[in-house]
């Protein structure tokens, strides 16, 4: 066999048939390649497009605003890294509508490293988003519509309970509890989803405030102490030895430290310990929940703050959740520009750690959240 042809088909026969979108953009800026798949999902022809800068022959950006970024493509040619595409980002067409797609920016580079311009690689993920929308909306309306009746049936629980409508027996009133405390799960289940639909619909603006470090804490502290009291835990918080002022959005902040001390005392066993407390780090400070109780299976952590998820180990000890407290957790701590992680020992116990800017940027970026394996001694 000759050795064009083991080599295999035409490399540019390759990338013109390729169903994802491509264009090579050189370290000037120019447009080189722009496949067939490109070509239908702009509504440019590759002659329109070849030779031109990409700022004159593209434009990329959001659903929700008409302003025009590039950042993405400007930031591989300048740091010679890849780059994702943002959540809801488009692309324009040449009539002028937005067509919605994902994708990354990727580097091209020579023999010797060289850098030699940027591959940008994207597809249509139309149908994917109408279904997401679909999805979104249907649990929207069913979150909504069960408010509702979830209430009303509170209420005459709570009135039969109070026996204003007629005395009740031990029995009786063991069954009512039952059922009431039911009711109540399922209406913070409903809470939850409405808030999860919130935070992924649109992101709420951040309110930035100047506060205390100690005295913020300290909020946290008794907030959660008789919760906490109430499930035979020792639980006590350490402030740093130096006044430390933060500059950030004190409601998110609370609602994520709200979930990890929930989640410590609620995987917990009656005599356990809690340690709540928080330390500077630089330009940044680590808050760190410490408990001993069930801990998290190996296997499990990857999966922590997957959305609906939760450990077996945590469902056998508490049946009752939604599996959607460390996902929104993770959603608020991107949006302040931090970062939680989680170092356990299955049956021995979890520490998780959120660290965050002491100053809260005006548009922070998102930070995935990290998880850390802790090896079994």
């Amino acid at each position: 066999m000759e050795p064009d042809k083991a080599r295999g088909l035409d490399t540019e026969a390759i990338l013109l048939s390729i169903g994802d979108g491509v264009i090579e953009i050189d370290r000037e800026g120019k447009v080189n390649v722009m496949n067939r798949a490109a070509e239908r999902l702009t509504g440019f022809t590759a002659r329109e497009i070849l030779g031109k800068h990409y700022r004159e022959a593209l434009r990329f950006g959001t659903e929700k605003s008409d302003e025009t970024r590039f950042d993405f493509i400007e930031d591989t040619l300048r740091e010679g890294s890849e780059n994702m595409f943002p959540k809801e980002f488009v692309v324009f067409t040449k009539k002028g509508r937005k067509v919605p797609i994902t994708g990354s920016a990727a580097p091209v580079r020579d023999e010797t490293g060289k850098p030699l311009g940027v591959v940008v690689a994207f597809r249509d993920i139309t149908n994917e988003r109408e279904l997401e929308n679909i999805k979104v909306e249907f649990l929207s309306l069913a979150s909504h519509q069960l408010r509702t009746p979830l209430s009303g049936i509170k209420w005459l629980i709570e009135t039969l309970l109070a026996e204003k409508i007629g005395t009740l027996n031990q029995a009786q009133k063991e069954y009512l509890t039952h059922i009431y405390q039911s009711n109540e799960r399922m209406i913070k289940l409903v809470h939850d989803l409405l808030s999860v639909i919130r935070l992924e619909g649109e992101k709420p603006a951040l309110t930035v405030t100047n506060f205390s470090l100690g005295e913020f804490l300290g909020e946290c502290y008794e907030f959660s102490r008789l919760a906490a009291e109430k499930a035979g835990l020792a639980f006590r918080y350490e402030t740093p030895d130096e006044a430390v002022l933060i500059t950030s959005d004190r409601t998110l902040l609370k609602a994520i430290l709200d979930v990890l001390i929930s989640n410590a005392i609620n995987y917990s066993k009656p005599g356990g310990t809690i340690l709540f407390q928080a330390v500077r780090e630089g330009e940044f400070v680590e808050f760190s929940v410490a408990d001993n109780g069930i801990g998290i299976p190996r296997e499990e952590r990857n999966n922590l703050f997957s959305k609906f998820y939760r450990a077996p180990n945590a469902k056998a000890m508490k049946p009752e959740g939604s599996g959607l407290g460390l996902y929104t957790a993770k959603f608020l701590a991107g949006m302040l520009g931090g970062v939680i992680r989680v170092e356990s020992i299955e049956n021995q116990g979890s520490t998780f750690r959120l660290t965050a800017p002491v100053r809260q940027n005006p548009l922070p970026a998102g930070v995935a959240t990290e998880v850390r394996q802790t090896p079994t001694p």
